[in-house]
C-alpha cells in the first residue's frame, strides 16, 4: 500500500513538488522575519499562572479561602436593567439622550452665552435639542409607542395561549372518541364470540 502511495505517477510528483515549494516559502518567511515567529511561539508557550491553594495541613481549615459574597447583590432583571438585543439598547440610549437634552435645555433657558453657542452649532449644521415642548412630546410619544407594542405583545401571547388550549381540547376529544370506538369494537367482538359458542 505504501508503495502505491509513493508511486511516481504524475499526481504524486506534482504533490511532492507543491509541498516542497510550500515548505520553501515558509522557511523564507522565517528567515526574513524571525521575530514574528518567535513572538507567536512565545504566546503559545506562555501559560497563565494557576492560583495555588493554601494548604493548611492539620489545622482543620479549608484548603482554598473563599471571600464571602456581598449581600446586596442585585441581578439585571431585579435592578430594572433592560436586557435584550440591539433595538432595546438603541431605545434606551435614545431615551437617555432625550431626557439629558431636556434637563440641559431647562437649565440653559434664557442664558445669552448658551444662545450664542446654540446659534453657532446650528450654523455648523449640528442638531440642537433645546425646545422643551418638542423634547417632552418626543419622550411622551416614545413611551406611548412602548405601551402600544406591549399591549400588542400581550394580546399576541393571549391569542397563542387560547390557540394551544383549543388544540389541546380538540386533541383530547379525538382521543376520547377513539377510546370509545375501541371499547365499542371490543364489546361487539365479545358478543360475537359468545354467540358463536
Amino acid at each position: 500500500m505504501r508503495k502505491e502511495r509513493k508511486a511516481d505517477d504524475e499526481d504524486a510528483i506534482k504533490r511532492r513538488e507543491f509541498k516542497r515549494q510550500r515548505n520553501e516559502k515558509k522557511n523564507e518567511k522565517k528567515r526574513k522575519n524571525p521575530t514574528a515567529d518567535d513572538s507567536d511561539m512565545k504566546k503559545t508557550s506562555e501559560k497563565k499562572p494557576r492560583l495555588e491553594k493554601e494548604s493548611s495541613a492539620g489545622t482543620g481549615e479549608p484548603e482554598a479561602i473563599q471571600k464571602p459574597a456581598p449581600e446586596d447583590i442585585s441581578f439585571a432583571l431585579e435592578a430594572g436593567l433592560e436586557t435584550g438585543g440591539k433595538k432595546s439598547r438603541v431605545h434606551i440610549r435614545k431615551r437617555d439622550r432625550l431626557t439629558h437634552a431636556l434637563e440641559k435645555a431647562e437649565k440653559q433657558q434664557g442664558d445669552k452665552s448658551f444662545e450664542m453657542e446654540k446659534m453657532i452649532k446650528r450654523a455648523q449644521g449640528e442638531k440642537v435639542l433645546d425646545d422643551t415642548k418638542l423634547l417632552k412630546k418626543s419622550l411622551k410619544s416614545m413611551e406611548q409607542k412602548k405601551l402600544r407594542s406591549k399591549k400588542k405583545w400581550d394580546q399576541r401571547i393571549k391569542q397563542q395561549k387560547k390557540n394551544t388550549a383549543d388544540a389541546q381540547k380538540k386533541r383530547q376529544a379525538n382521543i376520547d372518541a377513539r377510546k370509545a370506538a375501541k371499547a365499542s369494537k371490543s364489546k361487539a367482538k365479545q358478543k360475537n364470540r359468545k354467540m358463536r359458542r
